[in-house]
C-alpha cells in the first residue's frame, strides 16, 4: 500500500500545487488514456494529454482534490486503484466548482518502485432528472496506443468480453452478465447514474432492478482499447446503450466504460467496472483565459 499512498500524495501534491510538469510526469510517458468528468477532458494520446494538462493548470487560480481509496488491487506489474473523491476548483476568470462524489479509476503501472498511470476515468454520477446525452460517439485516436491494439490474437479475447457482454444485456441474460465478473467481493461497479455499488451480490441486485423496470436494451461498443500486464488487463471503449421503459424508448451516447479484468482459471474476469456520461462544460468552466 505504501507505492498506492505516495502515488496518491505526488498526485495531491501537484494538484494542489498547479504543477503541470509534475502531473505529466505521473503519467506513462508512451502511452496514456485519461478521460475527466467533462467531453473535453477527454484525451487518448500522450502529446494531447500533456497540452491539456498544461492549458487546464494555467487556467487555474487554486485547486484542492481529496482522494479516498476504495479498493486497490494488482499482480506486481500493474495495479487497479478506485477512489471516490472532492474537489474544489477555482479559475482566473473566477469560475468556481465543489465536486462531492467524484468516482476515479486508475490503471497504474510499476516503474522502478513507482506508479505510473496508463488509465485514468473520472466522472460524475449522470444527474436523475437530467435527460441522457445522445451525442455521436468521436472517432478514438488510437495510433498512438498499445501495439496489442494491431495484434489480433491479443485483441480477440478481449472483444470476446465485449461480445458477449453485448450479447447477454440484449437477451436480458443477467445470469450471463454475473458470469462475466469476478468472484472477489469487493468489486467497484459504478454505473452511469446512482450509488456506489460494490461486490457481487449489489451487482446482482442492479441488474435485478434493471430487468424489471426496463425492456428492449440495446447496447454496442466501440473503439475498444487494451492495456495488458499478465493477468490484469484494462479494457475500454465507447459505447451506446438504450431500452424501452414506459413504452418509450431512451438513448445513451457516447458511454465511456472501464473495465478491469483479471485473469481467473483461464478466463478474464471483470473485478472492476465505471461507465459514465461525460459533462458538457459548464459556462465559466469553458471558457478560455
Amino acid at each position: 500500500m505504501h507505492l498506492v499512498e505516495a502515488f496518491l500524495d505526488k498526485l495531491s501534491s501537484a494538484l494542489s500545487q498547479r504543477d503541470a510538469n509534475q502531473l505529466i510526469q505521473l503519467f506513462m510517458p508512451d502511452t496514456a488514456v485519461a478521460w475527466g468528468v467533462h467531453a473535453q477532458d477527454a484525451v487518448d494520446d500522450v502529446k494531447s494529454l500533456a497540452l491539456r494538462i498544461q492549458t487546464m493548470m494555467n487556467r487555474v487560480e487554486s485547486l484542492d482534490m481529496q482522494f479516498y481509496p476504495l479498493d486497490s488491487f494488482g499482480n506486481g506489474q500493474a495495479l487497479t486503484l478506485a477512489c471516490s473523491a472532492s474537489k474544489h476548483l477555482v479559475l482566473k476568470n473566477g469560475y468556481t466548482a465543489d465536486y462531492q462524489n467524484l468516482r476515479v479509476s486508475f490503471y497504474l503501472v510499476e516503474i522502478n518502485g513507482e506508479l505510473k498511470v496508463r488509465h485514468s476515468h473520472t466522472s460524475l454520477p449522470w444527474p436523475e432528472q437530467t435527460p441522457f446525452s445522445k451525442d455521436p460517439i468521436q472517432e478514438r485516436m488510437t495510433s498512438e496506443l498499445s501495439d496489442a491494439l494491431s495484434d489480433e490474437s491479443k485483441l480477440a479475447p478481449f472483444m470476446e468480453v465485449l461480445r458477449k457482454r453485448s450479447v447477454y444485456t440484449e437477451a436480458g441474460n443477467f445470469e450471463g452478465l454475473m458470469s462475466l465478473q469476478h468472484p472477489n467481493d469487493t468489486n467497484i461497479y459504478w454505473h452511469p447514474q446512482g450509488a456506489t455499488l460494490r461486490g457481487n451480490e449489489q451487482y446482482a441486485e442492479h441488474l435485478k432492478l434493471l430487468k424489471n423496470y426496463f425492456s428492449e436494451p440495446k447496447l454496442a461498443f466501440e473503439y475498444p482499447v487494451i492495456f495488458q500486464n499478465d493477468s490484469l488487463a484494462c479494457l475500454s471503449a465507447y459505447a451506446t446503450s438504450s431500452y424501452v421503459q414506459s413504452h418509450k424508448r431512451f438513448n445513451m451516447s457516447p458511454l465511456r466504460v472501464t473495465y478491469i479484468l483479471q485473469q481467473q482459471e483461464g478466463q478474464w474476469l471483470c473485478r472492476h467496472t465505471h461507465w459514465s456520461l461525460a459533462r458538457t462544460e459548464e459556462q465559466g468552466y469553458s471558457e478560455s483565459h
